[in-house]
């Protein structure tokens, strides 16, 4: 005598671990006898076991759902036992806890449900040994602060903190251990190496992270913090020999993370900090290092380690009268968008040093206005602003470390700037891009061509430059009057002191202004 039977099971049931229904059919020698007559009458008594409540509360949990509901099957929706859905509350961790909670029940405390397995991103994740004898009126899920996509479930809770399950490969295990709070793992109590080496022709340094024993012992790291912050877009990762964590600038004293390295069988990762607080991202390809030794490589990773660094801004030289007040030499403005920078702004007499000009040094015929970011050590420039108009002939793509610019004294109301001096962030030495006033009709800026950039203009040359535009906007002939009790071009102080200013002149003052 032969049997064939045929058992049913929840499609969600991928271990099989709930039989549903049965069937069996018993072969004799006269012919065959079946139990179960028709297909028909399968489905009429599938339908009616389905339909208990015992089985329809057999459900299968959508790790990766952090919010909302989903149907008892794991996925979605369900086009059976739709009355029967699974809702998630998330509770968040505190920085010092370094996890985030979730809780899985049913809808409306709907009671209690039996867990026959567990899904993660449209995966099975099974348990090693059945726990459908276990009634569980919630499950917890924990996953890493750090681990914004869910992609690494950490630990499963199976009730009010009675039973705890670690993944041990592709299966949910029971770990006693996590109960009474005691780490399985042989290695938690070694602590991490750091051995840090700086860099400064680059102006950074990078920290190796490792575990002592040699490049044999491999890692996993379920999230990164700095400080007690946690940091947002860093997978959480396994079998990792080392680590490397960029930090810049070193000139300032005070280094910050902005990039990071490490291999996965033999495959290089590399993440930048983006200029989002704690958020990092991937490398694109194009810009990956291959390697952090070699000089052209390091290059790439200064490049990555300025972005983040190096907010975006609108500079307003209009503005550089905010230093120049007679109790202090610097000031400060908010950037354009009102993003939190603010732009600094050092005033400094230019002079021409005696050994170079050849002759004593008189009263200061001009003032440099150095823009940069508060706070920051490099910036890029969005646009350059005099007042409410753009100087669309001044523009950089590059990184700058600061924005200069040189008006005369006389000049008070920083109506006509007459030089603009970049300072570019280069390796290994920096340049330096000026701009003058243009007569071009097409322009009212120029670049100053030169042999090399990569110093700035001698004070007597650039001196030299500042004369002719002065002369050209400030004619002597015209100039009546400056606040402040100097009076240029010949014309004699003249009249009784008025309050600390000089009394105004019959001579009308006119001063010549070109579109900026």
């Amino acid at each position: 005598m032969e049997l064939n039977n045929m058992v049913y099971y929840w499609s969600h049931d991928d271990a099989n671990f709930c039989p549903l229904f049965i069937r069996v059919k018993k072969h004799g020698g006269l012919g065959i006898v079946t139990i179960i007559m028709n297909t028909t009458r399968e489905m009429i008594g599938l339908a009616r076991i389905v339909n208990e409540e015992c089985f329809k509360r057999v459900v299968a949990l959508k790790l990766d759902h952090t919010s909302g509901t989903y149907a008892f099957n794991g996925e979605e929706n369900s086009e059976i036992n739709t009355d029967v859905r699974i809702q998630v509350t998330e509770q968040k961790g505190t920085p010092k806890d370094g996890y985030d909670k979730y809780t899985h029940n049913l809808v409306g405390g709907g009671g209690s449900m039996n867990i026959v397995c567990t899904r993660h991103k449209s995966k099975f994740i099974n348990f090693k040994e059945s726990v459908l004898g276990t009634t569980c009126f919630n499950a917890h899920i924990y996953y890493s602060k750090g681990d914004v996509g869910h992609d690494k479930p950490l630990i499963l809770e199976l009730g009010a903190g009675d039973t705890f399950y670690k993944l041990n490969g592709k299966e949910w295990v029971h770990d006693p251990n996590l109960k009474s709070l005691q780490c399985g793992s042989p290695s938690c109590h070694e602590r991490i190496n750091v051995a840090s080496s700086e860099d400064s022709s680059y102006n950074y340094k990078n920290c190796k992270h490792s575990i002592s024993g040699g490049s044999s012992r491999k890692i996993s790291i379920s999230s990164f913090t700095y400080k007690t912050t946690p940091q947002n877009g860093l997978p959480s990762v396994n079998e990792v020999t080392e680590l490397l964590a960029f930090h810049y600038p070193l000139s300032v004293g005070t280094t910050y993370p902005l990039l990071i390295h490490y291999k996965v069988s033999d495959i290089n990762k590399w993440y930048k900090k983006t200029k989002v607080d704690n958020t990092w991202e991937e490398v694109s390809h194009s810009d990956r290092p291959t390697d952090y030794s070699s000089e052209k490589e390091k290059k790439k990773i200064k490049k990555l380690l300025l972005d983040p660094h190096s907010p975006s801004v609108v500079l307003n030289i209009k503005n550089s009268d905010k230093s120049n007040k007679s109790d202090r030499t610097s000031g400060e403005y908010s950037n354009h968008d009102n993003d939190g920078n603010k732009i600094k702004v050092d005033a400094e007499n230019f002079e021409v040093d005696d050994k170079e000009r050849g002759t004593e040094q008189g009263a200061t015929e001009y003032k440099k206005y150095k823009h940069t970011v508060e706070g920051k050590t490099h910036f890029k420039l969005s646009y350059l602003k005099h007042g409410g108009n753009r100087l669309d002939d001044i523009k950089s793509e590059e990184v700058l470390v600061e924005l200069a610019t040189y008006y005369w004294v006389g000049d008070t109301a920083f109506d006509n700037p007459l030089v603009v001096m970049l300072k570019v962030e280069k390796t290994p030495k920096a340049e330096y891009i000026y701009y003058g006033r243009s007569n071009d009709p097409g322009k009212t800026w120029q670049k100053i061509d030169r042999e090399s950039e990569n110093q700035e203009i001698g004070a007597t040359e650039l001196k030299v430059k500042l004369d002719e535009l002065k002369a050209e906007y400030f004619p002597p002939s015209n100039i009546g009057e400056i606040v402040g009790g100097t009076v240029a071009g010949g014309i004699g102080t003249g009249g009784a002191g008025f309050g600390g200013y000089n009394a105004v002149h019959s001579l009308p003052v006119v001063v010549k202004t070109l579109p900026l």
